[in-house]
Parts: C-alpha cells; structure tokens; sequence
C-alpha cells in the first residue's frame, strides 16, 4: 500500500508486477494472494517449466522417450563440454543459424549480449553437445541467484531433430546444477507469440520438468 501511495503521489498511473516463475520461491502463494488483495489483476500467465535438481539422475525423471533419445546420445559418442565465454561468438552464432533455420530470431543481437556479459560475467555459462567435434546443441545459461540458473538461449540443428541432442546437454547440465549447488534449473517460458507453444512445453514435461507458471500484474492508481 506504501509502495502505491508513493508511486501516484510521484505521478504513476498504473503498475506492473512480472513475478519470477512459481517455482522459484516457496512463498510464490503468498505473493500472489497478497497482490490478489491489493486489487492487482492478473493480465498474462506464461507457462514456465523448471526441473528441480535432486540426487534422483535426470534420466529417471525423463518419460520412456526421451530415456531412449539420452542412450542413443551416450551411444553415438555425444560429448558434453561446459566452454569458456571466449567461445561466445561461436556458440551465439550456432544458436542464431539454428533459429533461423527455424525461422526465428534472437532477442539480443550479439553486441548487446556481449555487454550484457561484460558487466555480469560470473552470472553466465556456456554449454554443448559436440559430436565428431562438431557442436550440435548449445545453451547459454544465466545463473539468477545461489540457487537457480536459466537456458536463456537454447538451441540444436533440424537435422538432429530426430534425435533431439538437447535432452542430452541437459542430463548433463542437470549434473552439472547438482555439483555446483544449483537445485533449479530453469527451461523458460513456452509462449509463441505470446500464446502457448504446447510442443514446447510438452518436451520439457517429458524431460523431467515440472510446470512453473509465471503471472503479470497490473493495478491502476
């Protein structure tokens, strides 16, 4: 009430709450009812998807399908490497020729992510999955808090669709979290546009993911 009466008193006349996905707070209830009593009204929901990193291997979170997709990574020879930020421009370049592939683009152009990470650098990691050494997914992560790192660019090549070598990169990113203390692994949000991309959300669903959706707010002053 503090923070509204301050904010129309500094000539605000309407607020916007993006709260964090659901599973990265265990008070995320209480947050949503005390906005809810506050008269913030929800305008967006989008769904999120996270695992959360136990000693239990990633493998025996996944469905039967994706289970077979990891053994024929380990079978093929896929190798998992955790690269330096030298090797940005290489992998940024991999994840935007796969977008477009796809005909999508990127948020950031890689100037801007350049000094993004220039200013953060210990917030962010790089991750691949090389085979023949030749790099066939890749995912640049943000570490958010102690906690919690996020895939804020993910991609694979069409030709590896079959196979999908991301369900690869992340049973090892997934071991990764669990030897660095990290119990949340954040896959993003699963919106098109704006609308659900249900694909999307039901391959993070089949890789041992949990839903974590993430609400906006407004209110108007």
């Amino acid at each position: 009430a503090w923070v509204d009466h301050e904010l129309k008193n500094a000539g605000a006349t309407q607020i916007e709450v993006i709260n964090p996905p659901s599973l990265y707070t265990p008070r995320h209830h209480q947050l949503i009812a005390s906005l809810l009593v506050s008269n913030y009204q929800p305008t967006q929901c989008d769904l999120g998807c996270s695992i959360m990193v136990s000693q239990t291997p990633l493998i025996k979170k996944m469905n039967k399908g994706k289970q077979k997709q990891f053994r024929h990574g380990v079978k093929a020879g896929f190798v998992f490497k955790k690269l330096s930020l030298l090797k940005l421009s290489e992998v940024y370049s991999f994840i935007e020729t796969c977008r477009k592939e796809r005909k999508q683009s990127l948020s950031l152009s890689l100037k801007e992510l350049e000094k993004i990470i220039k200013m953060l650098p210990k917030a962010f990691h790089l991750f691949v999955v090389s085979l023949d050494k030749k790099i066939i997914t890749a995912s640049i992560c943000v570490r958010v808090n102690t906690s919690t790192i996020y895939t804020f660019y993910s991609a694979h090549s069409q030709a590896h669709d079959s196979i999908s070598p991301l369900v690869f990169l992340l049973a090892h990113l997934y071991d990764w979290c669990r030897e660095n203390g990290i119990t949340l692994l954040d896959m993003g949000t699963s919106t098109l546009r704006g609308k659900p991309n249900f694909n999307l959300l039901d391959f993070k669903l089949r890789v041992g993911g949990t839903l974590s959706p993430k609400f906006t707010f407004q209110k108007k002053l």
